[in-house]
């Protein structure tokens, strides 16, 4: 992947100059390690996952093992037992159990891949060599055999919130036999939208049908999507067994995937804040050396006090913020917002399903997922940007405790701090954290804290849902749907939310404590790194004017070289 290659050879090439060129041995190793920490995240993160969907039994699993020539992936398997199967190239082909991200169990033969005990949740990593597989890896994309809509609310919730941090574009299948698209597919393709990612829908199966009437179906359904989508989403048609049909559709939409341009904008921000954070601290090195201030040690004095200082501003940052209770309060009241929007929907699930309690879990969970997600991201943003306030006061406060000798110092002070301190961390800090909640949302822990606070509420829910029906009869169906939709509004959702509530707290609680600790130790981190930049330029003593000349010119030359990387 030339895209990750650049990148990290912009990383190691900013190192390399750090390591030849930086005066102080405790600042390189922090350089080293920082570089370490990102080489990992973008050497681990190298490939775009694309999910195929469906609804149990859409022939999706069977699509795959027709592209990839062999009976490989388990189909007609029960929803229960479900997982995800991604497929990599390996010339020694083996299996890899996941559970949680932690490997579980090894196979080394692929017929094996029924023969794991799996929970929902689990990924199996399919090493296969493969020739296709191959050149979609090295193209970075890798695909993934999702389990079924249906699958149950577990498998689904883990697979949905894993797959939105990893995916890019999800494949949707749907049994040409059908002949539209299923309310849960619909629910589905509603909630991909609000994660802002694409989405391609493809019949299967078309073999069950003569061509005129797939293509009727396909122009029928092509209609429902562009109602629910953007002009850009393809409507394809696929067969497992019908060559005329086969996997093109799929593949031409595959060709199109430039995983190239997605890893460019995942990573070349980060890439380029870490170059400038080394620049920093060479420009820090030339504020420092140029500096007029002859008493050093009162300086370091002044740096723990501003530190100090700093934190407890931190302090005052986070009381000032919006209380725990009113950030779970207007997540809440987004997904009461939601629920109540998708009422009539909701009770047209529970009527039409009798009372089904996975349907209506279901349909549930799908429109609280993306609210959750979204108003989460929300809330985090708005306490990081608070709490992040004290490092920019931290910077400005730097800027004047450090004078220089030449108004060109002044300057150089200012865009030195801010880049060691200021707006460029904060906004750095803000996307770890963001990265770092969806991660979480991912993680079994939050799953189980959701689907157990939801759990009783639809057990409730459920159990009056087929009461409720019967005691209508006699009237119309439309009569029915509105007063279970009355009852959903006047019970249910209240009962959602009254549930929702504890875990949310909790999630807000732990994500709010990361991003002050994260902001807290930047601030120790920024007063250490000048501490020591200050101990090194007082330990050399340079006292001649040649002396200083030339250290100057050093730094300011790997400054350059920095920048052209």
């Amino acid at each position: 992947m030339k895209a990750l290659d650049n990148l990290k050879n912009r990383v190691l090439a900013a190192t390399d100059v750090v390591k030849l060129n930086f005066p102080v041995a405790d600042v390189v190793e922090k350089i080293e390690a920082d570089a370490d920490v990102l080489l990992g995240r973008i050497t681990k993160d190298n490939f775009i996952k694309i999910p195929f969907v469906g609804d149990f039994s859409s022939g999706k699993s069977s699509l795959l093992n027709a592209y990839i020539g062999s009976d490989l992936l388990p189909t007609n398997i029960l929803p229960e037992t479900a997982v995800a199967y991604e497929l990599y190239y390996a010339e020694d082909e083996k299996l890899e159990l996941y559970s949680d991200g932690v490997l579980k169990e090894t196979k080394n033969s692929l017929s094996q891949i029924k023969d794991f005990n799996v929970s929902p949740g689990d990924v199996v990593y399919v090493y296969i060599n493969n020739e296709k597989i191959r050149s979609l890896n090295s193209r970075g994309i890798v695909l993934v055999d999702m389990p079924g809509i249906d699958s149950g609310i577990e498998a689904h919730n883990s697979a949905i919130l894993n797959y939105i941090r990893e995916g890019s574009v999800f494949m949707i299948f749907t049994d040409t036999e059908q002949a539209t698209l299923r309310s849960s597919t619909i629910s589905f393709i509603r909630e991909i939208q609000q994660y802002g990612l694409s989405i391609n829908v493809f019949l299967s199966k078309a073999d069950k049908k003569p061509e005129t009437e797939v293509q009727e179906i396909r122009a029928s359904v092509e209609k429902v999507v562009k109602s629910l989508m953007s002009d850009d989403s393809v409507v394809g048609v696929t067969s497992s067994v019908e060559e005329k049909y086969g996997y093109k559709d799929v593949e031409a939409v595959l060709s199109k995937v430039d995983a190239e341009k997605i890893f460019a904008e995942r990573y070349t921000g980060e890439v380029d804040a870490f170059i400038s954070s080394v620049i920093a601290q060479f420009e820090m090195q030339i504020k420092l050396i140029t500096s007029n201030a002859k008493d050093f040690d009162s300086l370091i004095e002044q740096l723990s006090k501003k530190k100090t200082e700093a934190i407890s501003s931190l302090e005052g940052k986070a009381s000032q913020a919006q209380s725990l209770e009113g950030s779970a309060d207007d997540i809440l009241q987004d997904i009461r917002s939601a629920l109540m929007g998708a009422s009539q929907r909701l009770a047209m699930v529970a009527f039409s399903s009798k009372g089904d309690g996975k349907a209506f879990e279901s349909e549930l969970m799908s429109i609280i997922r993306p609210v959750l997600i979204n108003s989460f991201k929300r809330e985090m943003t708005e306490y990081q940007e608070v709490i992040g306030e004290s490092m920019k006061e931290l910077s400005a406060d730097l800027s004047s405790v450090i004078s220089v000798s030449s108004t060109q110092g002044e300057s150089l002070a200012k865009d030195v701090l801010e880049k060691l301190g200021g707006g460029n961390m904060v906004e750095s800090l803000l996307q770890k954290g963001l990265s770092m909640l969806l991660a979480k949302l991912a993680g079994k822990k939050a799953l189980t804290l959701l689907v157990g606070a939801l759990h009783p509420v639809i057990t409730i829910v459920v159990s009056f849902l087929p009461d409720l029906i019967s005691l209508i009869f006699g009237k119309s169906n439309e009569q029915k749907t509105e007063e279970v939709r009355d009852k959903i509004e006047s019970q249910v959702i209240g009962r959602v939310i009254d549930g929702l509530r504890p875990n949310v707290e909790q999630m807000l609680m732990e994500n709010r404590q990361e991003a002050y600790n994260e902001i807290k130790a930047e601030i120790e981190n920024t007063i250490e790194q000048i501490d020591e930049n200050i101990k090194s330029v007082m330990d050399e003593k340079l006292s001649s004017e040649a002396e200083i000349s030339e250290r100057v010119n050093k730094l300011a030359l790997a400054v350059e070289e920095l920048k052209k990387i």
